[in-house]
């Protein structure tokens, strides 16, 4: 298992897979030498709680694609080492998330809070191919599709501005991807966006941040415009969960995603959804206030 991670990295725990990668909550060499220079950790440990949080904050997610993919692409593939590394869909997300966090476009600031910054990448193994990505761990990893889950599972109730925070936080983000960088995710559903919670998470609702950049397409190089009513679906099936509300603003915000989130019509292109965000931006930020402290969500 060792040989999987970078050197530097010691593994903590499995924390997901997909179809073609796995993710691991790892810590540092240096991490791991201070905590144990500290002494023993133990509930009667002095400074307990302050030790934890920090081996907690300090926790690195390390993507890797799966082996088995690993050895079926190389014994298969007829690319040369560049090809291989420039197709690669780990080096990619890094280099994709390198652009986003460097970058100092209109918008970028707000964007940076909902896609993860890298932390590193190379390759490893024997082969010297075999691709990693470090981002920070989100902990807990609990997506936007658990919280769906959960819901319909236990035939719970969302809180309306659970739905409107979901548009205003990713609407602004995709836009900017798109019209800025020109870039799109090619994979926005509700497992691909993880629930981060900080002290300025707004009104103390998760920070909403899109993971999982592999399938990332250039736009000048590929149209793509599925992502767009995708996200709309994806703020649709949260506006389908919440509780019952006769507010003016809530059921007009309804009838728009009635009328614009259908997986019929999947040439919703960022200029439609820019208009919808510049319509709807002040409704939904000021939908989102207002519930928060009706639902007394904290």
């Amino acid at each position: 298992m060792s040989g999987m991670f970078p050197s530097r990295y010691k593994l903590v725990r499995k924390a997901g897979d997909g179809t073609s990668a796995e993710v691991y909550f790892c810590l540092t060499d240096d991490i791991i030498n201070a905590a144990k220079a500290a002494g023993p950790l133990t509930t009667d440990s002095p400074g307990f709680e302050d030790r934890l949080t920090t081996l907690r904050k300090s926790l690195v997610a390390i993507k890797i694609i799966r082996e088995d993919l690993d050895r079926e692409e190389d014994s298969n593939s007829e690319m040369s080492g560049e090809q291989y590394i420039e197709d690669d869909p780990i080096i990619k997300e890094y280099n994709l998330l390198k652009l986003i966090h460097s970058s100092t476009l209109p918008g970028a600031a707000t964007a940076k809070k909902h896609f993860l910054s890298p932390i590193g990448h190379g390759m490893r193994g024997p082969r010297g191919r075999d691709s990693w990505l470090a981002v920070p761990a989100v902990e807990p990893s609990v997506s936007l599709g658990d919280l769906l889950k959960v819901s319909k599972e236990n035939d719970l109730k969302l809180p309306t501005s659970l739905a409107f925070h979901v548009f205003a936080s990713l609407t602004p983000s995709l836009l900017f991807l798109r019209e800025q960088l020109r870039w799109t995710p090619n994979d926005v559903k509700d497992f691909n966006v993880l629930c981060k919670f900080t002290s300025e998470s707004p009104l103390g609702l998760p920070e909403c941040v899109f993971i999982d950049m592999g399938m990332a397409l250039e736009l000048d190089q590929q149209a793509n415009t599925s992502d767009c009513v995708d996200l709309l679906q994806l703020v649709k099936d949260f506006a389908d969960r919440t509780v019952m509300s006769t507010d003016k603003d809530w059921i007009a915000f309804r009838g728009m995603l009635d009328d614009n989130a259908d997986y019929s019509l999947r040439e919703k292109t960022a200029s439609i959804l820019g208009n919808i965000w510049t319509t709807w931006k002040s409704v939904a930020e000021e939908g989102r206030r207002k519930g928060t402290e009706d639902d007394k969500v904290v």
